[in-house]
Protein backbone atom coordinates (compact mmCIF):
# COMPACT_ATOMS: atom_id res chain seq x y z
CA UNK A 1 0.00 0.00 0.00
CA UNK A 2 1.53 3.40 -0.68
CA UNK A 3 1.47 6.05 2.04
CA UNK A 4 -0.32 9.34 1.41
CA UNK A 5 1.89 12.14 0.01
CA UNK A 6 2.16 14.65 2.87
CA UNK A 7 4.35 17.23 1.09
CA UNK A 8 3.22 20.27 -1.25
CA UNK A 9 4.67 19.05 -4.19
CA UNK A 10 6.92 20.97 -6.52
CA UNK A 11 7.65 23.43 -2.74
CA UNK A 12 10.83 24.19 -1.78
CA UNK A 13 11.03 23.45 1.88
CA UNK A 14 14.67 25.34 2.18
CA UNK A 15 12.72 28.60 0.91
CA UNK A 16 12.76 31.21 3.83
CA UNK A 17 9.64 31.36 5.62
CA UNK A 18 7.83 30.00 8.70
CA UNK A 19 6.71 26.42 9.16
CA UNK A 20 4.63 24.64 11.91
CA UNK A 21 6.05 20.87 12.51
CA UNK A 22 4.44 18.04 14.54
CA UNK A 23 6.58 14.75 15.64
CA UNK A 24 4.72 12.09 17.32
CA UNK A 25 6.11 9.30 19.13
CA UNK A 26 5.54 5.90 17.86
CA UNK A 27 1.84 4.95 18.57
CA UNK A 28 1.24 8.12 19.93
CA UNK A 29 2.91 6.29 23.51
CA UNK A 30 3.94 8.98 26.09
CA UNK A 31 7.65 8.82 26.17
CA UNK A 32 8.46 12.22 26.44
CA UNK A 33 8.16 12.92 30.50
CA UNK A 34 10.03 14.16 32.75
CA UNK A 35 13.85 14.37 32.08
CA UNK A 36 13.01 12.75 28.48
CA UNK A 37 10.89 15.91 27.91
CA UNK A 38 13.92 18.22 29.16
CA UNK A 39 15.97 16.20 26.70
CA UNK A 40 13.73 16.34 23.49
CA UNK A 41 13.59 20.66 24.70
CA UNK A 42 17.55 21.21 24.43
CA UNK A 43 17.86 19.10 21.33
CA UNK A 44 15.01 20.85 19.84
CA UNK A 45 16.49 24.84 20.95
CA UNK A 46 20.41 23.34 20.01
CA UNK A 47 18.52 22.90 16.40
CA UNK A 48 20.19 26.40 16.00
CA UNK A 49 23.71 25.65 16.51
CA UNK A 50 22.92 22.95 14.30
CA UNK A 51 21.93 24.54 11.28
CA UNK A 52 22.59 28.25 11.24
CA UNK A 53 19.73 30.26 9.76
CA UNK A 54 17.07 27.80 11.81
CA UNK A 55 14.84 29.54 14.29
CA UNK A 56 12.39 27.93 16.44
CA UNK A 57 10.10 30.44 17.47
CA UNK A 58 7.32 28.82 19.51
CA UNK A 59 7.73 24.86 20.64
CA UNK A 60 6.08 22.53 23.30
CA UNK A 61 6.92 19.56 23.94
CA UNK A 62 3.54 16.93 25.43
CA UNK A 63 3.96 13.43 26.48
CA UNK A 64 3.40 11.89 23.01
CA UNK A 65 4.10 14.40 20.49
CA UNK A 66 6.33 17.58 20.04
CA UNK A 67 4.81 21.14 18.34
CA UNK A 68 7.64 23.50 17.01
CA UNK A 69 7.01 26.78 14.57
CA UNK A 70 10.35 26.66 13.11
CA UNK A 71 11.63 29.97 10.81
CA UNK A 72 14.03 29.21 8.28
CA UNK A 73 15.99 32.12 6.17
CA UNK A 74 17.02 30.38 3.17
CA UNK A 75 20.53 29.62 4.09
CA UNK A 76 20.04 26.16 5.47
CA UNK A 77 19.00 22.58 4.85
CA UNK A 78 15.29 21.88 3.57
CA UNK A 79 13.04 21.34 6.51
CA UNK A 80 12.64 17.86 6.16
CA UNK A 81 16.61 17.19 6.81
CA UNK A 82 16.36 19.10 9.89
CA UNK A 83 12.99 17.05 11.50
CA UNK A 84 15.29 14.27 10.28
CA UNK A 85 18.77 15.20 12.40
CA UNK A 86 16.09 16.01 15.33
CA UNK A 87 14.63 12.96 15.63
CA UNK A 88 17.57 10.70 14.40
CA UNK A 89 19.61 12.85 17.28
CA UNK A 90 16.89 12.18 20.26
CA UNK A 91 16.41 8.42 19.02
CA UNK A 92 20.08 7.75 19.76
CA UNK A 93 20.20 9.29 23.35
CA UNK A 94 17.58 6.57 23.80
CA UNK A 95 18.08 3.31 24.95
CA UNK A 96 17.03 0.39 22.42
CA UNK A 97 14.17 -0.46 24.08
CA UNK A 98 12.38 2.54 23.23
CA UNK A 99 13.27 2.34 19.51
CA UNK A 100 11.93 3.01 17.59
CA UNK A 101 10.83 6.55 19.69
CA UNK A 102 9.12 8.38 16.47
CA UNK A 103 6.47 7.62 14.01
CA UNK A 104 7.45 7.50 10.54
CA UNK A 105 7.51 11.16 9.08
CA UNK A 106 6.05 13.97 10.62
CA UNK A 107 3.38 16.54 9.98
CA UNK A 108 3.93 20.25 8.45
CA UNK A 109 2.13 23.09 7.35
CA UNK A 110 3.37 26.44 5.39
CA UNK A 111 2.70 29.58 7.63
CA UNK A 112 1.33 31.70 4.56
CA UNK A 113 1.07 35.11 6.65
CA UNK A 114 1.65 36.93 10.14
CA UNK A 115 -1.54 36.54 11.49
CA UNK A 116 -1.62 32.96 11.12
CA UNK A 117 2.11 32.67 12.53
CA UNK A 118 -0.10 34.31 15.65
CA UNK A 119 -2.90 31.91 15.55
CA UNK A 120 -0.68 29.00 15.36
CA UNK A 121 2.04 30.12 17.97
CA UNK A 122 -1.02 30.45 20.54
CA UNK A 123 -2.14 27.17 19.64
CA UNK A 124 1.22 24.95 20.04
CA UNK A 125 0.88 27.67 23.82
CA UNK A 126 -2.27 26.56 24.62
CA UNK A 127 -2.13 22.87 23.14
CA UNK A 128 -0.82 21.39 26.85
CA UNK A 129 -3.63 22.59 28.79
CA UNK A 130 -6.18 21.56 25.90
CA UNK A 131 -4.61 18.65 26.04
CA UNK A 132 -5.10 18.08 29.75
CA UNK A 133 -8.63 18.87 29.89
CA UNK A 134 -9.44 16.56 26.71
CA UNK A 135 -8.21 13.65 29.48
CA UNK A 136 -9.81 14.68 32.44
CA UNK A 137 -7.52 17.03 34.49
Amino acid sequence: MRRKRLRLRDYDYSAPGAYFVTICTRARLPFLVGRLADDMERHLIGLRERFPGVTIVEHTVMANHIHAVFLLDGRTRPLAGIVQAFKSLTAREISPKWRPLWQRGYNEHVIRDDDELNMVREYVRNNPMAEMIKIGF
